[in-house]
């Protein structure tokens, strides 16, 4: 399984499960702040909904059409960044 988060404005997130060329699911949500717990969390429910362990992702992909020195794009990219990491102490 595949984890495709892409943005293409500062507050709003779409959340895409892939397998292969096959979408699982997609999940739209917007915030206005603390774009961390809620990214999190709001990736936390779309793994449990779809059953979906967050290390039976192969990969996570950032695709984010925002400027790449916002907060928003760090997050993001630190995110998939600290979930690989996590991924290959296992």
């Amino acid at each position: 399984m595949e984890l495709f988060i892409s943005s293409k404005t500062n507050n709003a997130i779409t959340l895409t499960l892939q397998h292969g060329h096959t979408i699982i699911d997609t999940v739209d949500f917007s915030f206005d702040k603390n774009l961390d717990d809620v990214l999190i969390q709001t990736i936390d429910k779309f793994l449990k909904r779809n059953r979906i362990d967050t290390f039976a992702l192969y990969a996570i992909t950032v695709d984010s059409g925002i400027d790449p020195v916002s907060s928003c794009a760090k997050i993001l990219q630190t995110f998939a960044t600290a979930v690989g990491i996590i991924q290959k102490q296992r």
